[in-house]
């Protein structure tokens, strides 16, 4: 299995468990939505990160789709083995429709999954939350593939070069900010929040909370 497929795999089974916490055995519902309490009245920050992180895994397997480094198949089939049951099949649902056409990118998959979210656990998202969400994910894909690239084990040039390859008119000084923001602190597979940090803050300062 390629080294890229190896580290997805541990990414895919992290931000499982994350939306779960420590849970076990792992249950039908394991990284789906139902695997968290909906709040008795209003949810708050610990919710928005949820969504974050909900709406996150799928969109970093559809970056890498739309990289040409998995395809939509292997998606669904390491859904279905890493996920509970019933989350495998919301999963897989998402995953036929990006392939459909339905989702036009992986953004908006990712945004419809966080507002999809955000109205389970009573986070109250407006109408132009959707369009927000998809905003910030467009935003942060860049900083996603270098982080991926570490996480990958390459080092800071080549994780550069790679973002210049899919991303080539990105401006100079945007690379290197990325790239010193990816290469500090842990790494996205030893549990950095790197990537939800940010969403959070792009989100916050598009009037999203």
């Amino acid at each position: 299995m390629p080294r890229f497929a190896t580290i997805l795999l541990l990414l895919l089974a992290a931000t499982a468990a994350a939306t779960v916490g420590a849970q076990a055995p792992r249950t039908d519902d394991y990284g789906g939505l139902a695997s968290y309490p909906v709040p008795a009245v209003r949810g708050g920050p610990a919710e928005f990160r949820y969504c974050v992180v909900y709406a996150k895994r799928a969109w970093r397997v559809g970056g890498m789709v739309a990289e040409g480094k998995i395809s939509l198949g292997q998606a669904k089939r390491w859904a279905g083995e890493r996920l509970g049951k019933n989350a495998a099949m919301v999963e897989i649902a998402d995953y036929d429709q990006l392939e459909r056409g339905g989702f036009k990118t992986h953004h908006q998959m990712a945004a419809a999954r966080f507002i999809r979210c955000a109205n389970a656990l009573k986070l109250n998202p407006q109408m132009q939350h959707g369009g927000n969400a998809e905003h910030c994910f467009r935003m942060i894909g860049a900083l996603d593939i270098v982080a991926r690239a570490r996480a990958e084990g390459r080092p800071e040039e080549q994780a550069r070069q790679e973002l210049r390859t899919h991303r080539p008119d990105i401006k100079d000084e945007t690379v290197e900010s990325v790239v010193k923001l990816a290469f500090s602190g842990k790494t996205i597979n030893e549990g950095s929040g790197v990537i939800e940090d940010a969403f959070s803050e792009c989100f916050s300062r598009a009037g999203g909370r």
